[in-house]
């Protein structure tokens, strides 16, 4: 049986014989998300479902906002299997559109808000009928950027401008608008649970964004883990879930959004991150659960006045990068909740994450353990590997997508015939099962032979007290091939020198994967979600 997927157009799918694997083994069912909407709908109906600042949405009130956002989509010319992109905030409209596009059984591509010119390469490769933005947003005019694109886009056929303050003309229309032209729609068509509903692009961090096909299939079953397996929430409406994240990216889309709407929850939205709003909304709304990505720490550290307690947080999810030991603790000693680290791709949802029983040690220095339907391997030139062996992760399961959008050569590329995924990153596992991530594969820096991994580098450097943030880098070298440089931005209110921190290495690493260069920083690139871009750094000290 081969997991290659068939291509109807674009779009990639799995072929049937993988769907009846998936089927007979009870990881896929009939539910679309829709349909698990509706269960919730139906149980909540009088339950505040988002709330948006002082904006509070009930489930009844929620549903009717989607059928008229889906009829409002459906008179722009949007059907099955059309593309709708959403550059928005996390604003509760973008709420109403994803699962209004969903009802209509189109295929949702959100992206984040601060994109610009990879928005218009987005519109055109998914052939998007309609874009959802703001009119502004920290001062840029998105509705303006959209008009001057409008005219290399002949397939756009509308824009629905979000949080309008004047009039819209062309092919602009108000979100109010939207809402109005699906006043009292009704007629939607039966989902299929194994199409697509949404594609999520890539960073494009080592070239242009690859979008990542998602099915109804995947993301239920990626739910019902969480539920049942790693039990981030019970299922039973208890969980208030604050999307910190934006929801245009997949972690605090899981986690947050679908993980609060889907289960009769709430979902708390927070438009821009900021330590004190973040710890006001805990307490003020009783959330049980949130993610963060390990770079917001040292802001949180930083705000005087935080609550003395969280009485209602359960459970603080970091993800998205590495994270040591000594940030896990600083989140412990924030927040007085368990801090259970989650690992996932947009190709891969959730296949590594920490029980709520897991030991103090393994919380602190592993990733996680696997979920009980993804299948992993660890292996060196496709050998597979033993225990504490630092090889490439592959992996495999009913929460893997069927491919790229557009492109099977990429996908041919990473998913073998037989179903295993290389996803690029480095990992090990211990004798009792639980895994650790340690990098990049393309970031591994080939030094006179030898291969230094510079999470190793950027782990040590991390216990120094005056480091606050340190990313490790591979730069070319005439004589070694390449050497490691530590890129640090201090604490504040701290002094360091390079040769205090090759001091305070000294005995805590091998010899040869000292980094040779130490540079100060006063901050590092972050991307949209939170990740250090290093691929900028690296340019950026190759030409200095």
């Amino acid at each position: 049986m081969s997991f290659q997927p068939t291509y109807d157009g674009k779009v990639p799918r799995h072929p049937d014989a993988v769907i009846e694997l998936f089927r007979a083994k009870g990881w896929w069912g009939e539910d679309s998300i829709d349909d698990r909407l509706a269960v919730q709908v139906e149980k909540n109906r009088d339950s505040v479902a988002v709330v948006d600042s002082d904006v509070r949405i009930t489930y009844a009130e929620l549903n009717e906002l989607v059928t008229r956002a889906a009829g409002g989509l459906r008179s722009l010319g949007v059907g099955v299997g059309d593309f709708v992109t959403l550059a928005l905030p996390n604003w509760w409209e973008q709420v109403i559109v994803t699962f209004g596009a969903v009802r209509l059984g189109a295929i949702v591509a959100p992206v984040s808000v601060r994109l610009r010119g990879e928005l218009e390469f987005i519109l055109e490769y998914t052939d998007s009928k309609v874009v959802v933005v703001p009119e502004e947003f920290h001062g840029f005019g998105h509705r303006d950027l959209i008009e001057e694109m409008s005219e290399r886009l002949p397939n756009l056929a509308a824009t629905v401008v979000v949080r309008s303050t004047g009039p819209q003309s062309g092919q602009a229309m108000s979100f109010e608008q939207l809402l109005e032209a699906g006043q009292g729609a009704k007629d939607f068509p039966k989902l299929d649970s194994d199409d697509p509903w949404q594609v999520i692009f890539t960073s494009g961090t080592t070239g242009a964004p690859k979008g990542v096909v998602r099915t109804h299939n995947i993301t239920v079953h990626t739910i019902d883990n969480l539920i049942n397996h790693y039990r981030y929430f019970d299922g039973d409406g208890s969980a208030v879930a604050l999307a910190v994240l934006p929801i245009s990216f997949v972690f605090a889309q899981y986690l947050c959004e679908l993980g609060a709407l889907l289960t009769g929850g709430r979902l708390v939205l927070l438009e821009d991150f900021t330590p004190a709003e973040m710890f006001e909304l805990i307490n003020r709304e009783g959330v049980t659960y949130t993610g963060i990505v390990p770079s917001m720490v040292s802001r949180l550290l930083e705000e005087p006045n935080k609550p003395d307690e969280f009485p209602t947080l359960q459970c603080v999810s970091p993800a998205g990068e590495a994270v040591t030991p000594e940030r896990k603790e600083q989140m412990a000693d924030i927040f007085s909740c368990a801090i259970r680290e989650s690992y996932g791709l947009a190709e891969c949802t959730w296949p590594l994450g920490q029980l709520p029983e897991a030991p103090t040690d393994k919380l602190l220095g592993r990733t996680g353990t696997q979920s009980p339907t993804v299948s992993i391997q660890v292996v060196d030139d496709g050998a597979a590997l033993g225990p504490d062996e630092i090889g490439e992760l592959l992996l495999g399961g009913p929460t893997l997508f069927p491919g790229y959008l557009g492109n099977p050569d990429v996908t041919a590329s990473v998913i073998a015939d037989d179903g295993w995924f290389q996803t690029g990153d480095l990992a090990y596992f211990d004798d009792d099962g639980y895994y650790a991530i340690c990098g990049r594969k393309k970031d591994v820096i080939k030094r006179s032979g030898a291969q230094v991994i510079p999470q190793e580098i950027e782990d040590a450097l991390s216990a120094h007290p005056s480091v606050k943030e340190v990313a490790v880098v591979g730069l070319p070298d005439d004589r070694r091939g390449e050497i490691a440089c530590a890129c640090v931005v201090p604490e504040p209110n701290t002094t360091v020198t390079a040769s205090e921190l090759l001091e305070f290495l000294d005995g805590k690493l091998a010899t040869y994967k000292l980094p040779e260069r130490i540079e100060l920083f006063q901050h590092l690139p972050i991307s949209n979600n939170g990740k250090i871009l290093k691929n900028e750094l690296r340019d950026k000290l190759v030409a200095t």
